[in-house]
Parts: C-alpha cells; structure tokens; sequence
C-alpha cells in the first residue's frame, strides 16, 4: 500500500510540476523469447521516440515501433532507482507497463517491463545518452495473441532543449584568435563548471543555505562514493568572498579530485543564479558572462539556481526543510571540523536486503545545517560526506572586485 501511495504521488508531482521536457530516440534490437505461445529465440528492430518530464522525473514515457514498423506500443516507465555510478554516469531500474497493436497479423498487446540501464548527461545537461535493457512479459488477444516474452536491448539519446549550450561571452583577448577553437573551449569551461557548481552546493542530495556565511567564511566538505570495484573520493570548497550593494555576491568555488583541481569564482544574483564565472586559463584570469534574465521570475536555463536540487531516485525532491520532517532524535557527531550535538534524520525504503538508506545529521551551530550524511543503496554501493573544516579569511584571487 505504501509503495502506491508513493507511485501516485510521484506521478502527481510528474504531471502537475512546472518542468523542462527531454526528447528523444532509442534503437536497437528485441530479443524474442516467446511470441503467441510459442517458445523460440528470435530477433527483430525496436526503435521508439521517448519524453521524459525533467531531468529529476522518474517517468518516462515512449511511443515505439518493432517487427519492421507492423507492430506499435505505447510505454510508461517509472524509475524507482536511480543513483550515480562512479562521476559521470547514473544506473537505474524500474518497473513499466506497455500497450500496443500488431497489425500482420494483427492484434492488441498488454503487458509489463522492467527497464534496467545506465544513462549519462553532457553538455551541461543538454545530451541524456543511456543504454537499456528492458525485459517485458505480455499477453495478446487476436490472430498472434497468447503469451509473449521478449528483451529489448537500445541506445538511446534525448535533448534538452531548456539547456541548449551558450557558446557566447567568454571575454578573451581577440589577439589570442577566436574562431572555432575558442567557442569549443568556452562550451568545455561551462560544462566543467556547471559540474563543480552542483557538486560544491548539493551535499548529500540536498542544497544547504548557505546564506547565513559571513563575507571571506567558507566551508569545506569531503565526499566519498564507493561500490564492489572502486572507491571516489571528492573535496569540495565554497566560501562567500564580497557582498554587493544590489544583492548580488561573489563566491569562490573549488572541486578537487583525482583527475584534477577546478577553481571559479561566481557572481550571483540574490536568487543564487549564476551571472559571471572567472577562472584560471595558462595563467591567465578569464570570465564567462551569463545572459542576465529580465526579470525575477523567468526560467532562464543559463542561470543555475540552487533550489531544485534533490535525491531523484526517490522521485520527489528533498530540501533542508523536508529533511526535517524525518527526524528519529540527536546524536553527537564528530567530524573534521569540530563535534557538535546533531539531528539524525532517517529515509529509508526497500526490503531488508536491499535496503536504500538515507541519513543526514544536522546542527544551527553551522552555517548550511548539514554536517554528515551517510547513503547506502543496497549492500554493495554507498555515499558519504563529512565536514572538513570552517575557514575565514578567504579573498579574491582573481580580482573579481
């Protein structure tokens, strides 16, 4: 009963929610098992266009076409799994339902499936690319009808339009030769930023508030991800360098791990979106300007607000206020940066073993809340992340003011 009150309450959210739409293709081939009753391995194409509603939703939906295009379906997915794998790339797992009509021979179709793949975003967040495999059980009624048993194995890949790249803005000197070169360069500074921004401001799913940070105070977290074969571990860095008379801030924001060390430092308005990015290049301080918004609330996709950050594999998403509501009582935590008196917040769902887990552990004596969280998912795959330290004294390094 619990796992359909939720189905229907992230489908509710889904379909009433404000979001950006992805579209895509998928191809590839369809293993047949058993077709009308009868047990015999098989092949034919399976191609499909696909929708999904944001890039948080857990539904997809498709419209797809196999056995040389005489035979259509309609699907709908729900992604009740859905969490990183390593840096880059996302497994997830669900279940679904299709419907659909065979016309040579002809016949109508029902039945269920069991998406399973692994999906990747580029271009800051403009390309989905995934790979799936979905093994579906039906039945028919008509001149093929009866039992049907079959595995479709597809690429796919769906566009974003909302976050359509913006070549434009990088000031450089003309002197160093723009050109084609230069507006691939500045596309692969904002796709590398935009990873550092969500990964510096969303600790443990969620977005902590970092509003009540005192100019040259910042925070410094490190993360952890570890499954059968690796271990990732990823220090991240924020701190709020000046405030300005109109609202806006300038912060300093920095990733480091094994591949390397990224440092920015990022004009925000006082909505947390992103105006100007400065950055380090063969020695040299470089800036990569926004398209400033023309008013408050308008959804412009180069700006990357700090509000709709979440766990989506729990297909609703979770705040710092939300959090609050599964509080199970105080704990003392010691971290790095020092031991305080925390709240321990628990989410949990699945069976005993394999059980998804979420804990957060959260103080007032902090600026942000968070100073732990633990997430298991299951017996072989887990995330965690503790608070380093608190600093001060932080200032420009690239003479942004």
């Amino acid at each position: 009963m619990k796992k359909l009150v939720a189905f229907v309450l992230c489908l509710f959210l889904a379909v009433t929610g404000v979001f950006s739409l992805g579209f895509g293709v998928q191809g590839g081939a369809s293993v047949n098992i058993m077709r009308g009753g009868d047990v015999g391995l098989g092949g034919s194409g399976d191609a499909a266009l696909t929708l999904r509603l944001s890039q948080d939703s857990p539904f997809v939906f498709g419209l797809g076409g196999y056995d040389s295009f005489r035979s259509f379906n309609l699907f709908v997915d729900w992604w009740m799994l859905n969490f990183p794998v390593g840096e880059r790339f996302n497994f997830y797992a669900g279940l679904g339902a299709y419907g659909g009509i065979a016309l040579s021979p002809f016949a109508f179709e029902v039945g269920g499936r069991v998406p399973v793949g692994v999906n990747a975003f580029f271009l800051d967040g403009f390309l989905e690319g995934y790979v799936q495999a979905t093994p579906s059980v039906g039945f028919g009624l008509g001149d093929s009808g009866g039992l049907a048993a079959f595995v479709p194995i597809t690429l796919g890949i769906r566009v974003w339009l909302d976050n359509m790249p913006d070549f434009g803005g990088i000031k450089t000197d003309l002197n160093k030769g723009l050109g084609s070169f230069q507006s691939l360069q500045a596309g692969a500074m904002q796709a590398a930023f935009a990873q550092v921004f969500s990964t510096v401001f969303c600790i443990g799913g969620l977005y902590p508030d970092y509003s009540t940070l005192k100019e040259g105070q910042g925070v410094v977290w490190l993360q952890s991800y570890a499954d059968e074969s690796e271990k990732t571990q990823t220090t991240t860095e924020l701190a709020l360098l000046k405030k300005l008379d109109n609202g806006d801030s300038w912060w300093y924001i920095c990733m480091d791990d094994e591949e390397g060390k990224l440092e920015y430092e990022g004009l925000l308005d006082s909505q947390m979106r992103v105006k100007r990015i400065r950055y380090k290049e063969d020695g040299e301080t470089e800036e990569y300007v926004f398209p400033t918004p023309t008013s408050a609330s308008e959804n412009n996709s180069s700006f990357m607000g700090l509000g709709l950050g979440g766990i989506s594999s729990l297909g609703m998403n979770f705040t710092m206020e939300t959090v609050g509501d599964f509080v199970q009582g105080e704990e003392t935590v010691k971290v790095p940066a020092g031991t305080w008196k925390a709240k321990k917040s628990v989410y949990e769902y699945g069976s005993s073993k394999d059980l998804t887990s979420f804990n957060w552990f959260c103080t007032d004596e902090v600026p942000g809340l968070l100073i732990k969280y633990e997430h298991n998912y299951g017996a072989d795959l887990s995330s965690k992340g503790d608070l380093q330290s608190l600093k001060d004294g932080y200032k420009t390094k690239m003479d942004s003011y």
